[in-house]
């Protein structure tokens, strides 16, 4: 969504339903790919889902070390930010 949505109803009205605590957080772009897991353009499975455990910052500095291309669209991930590995 554009902006922030409010869900403290959605939560109560669980939480009589399910007769639980509800929880919901928010999660980033990098915490979606690891959970949803996929294939990356290497054709291996994801980095982030099978063996990162923690997100280290990347920087277009780091690409520039390596001599990678710096075109956006060839050293980014499938979450859209640049690629752990």
């Amino acid at each position: 969504a554009d902006g922030r949505i409010d869900f403290r109803e959605l939560v109560k009205d669980l939480a009589s339903v399910f007769k639980t605590r509800i929880e919901l957080r928010q999660i980033g772009v990098r915490d979606e790919t690891k959970i949803m897991g996929g294939i990356g353009i290497c054709g291996r499975t994801l980095c982030c889902h099978a063996h990162l455990s923690e997100f280290v910052p990347v920087s277009i500095k780091m690409a520039k070390e390596q001599n990678l291309s710096l075109n956006p669209t060839k050293i980014s991930g499938m979450c859209g930010r640049l690629m752990c590995c």
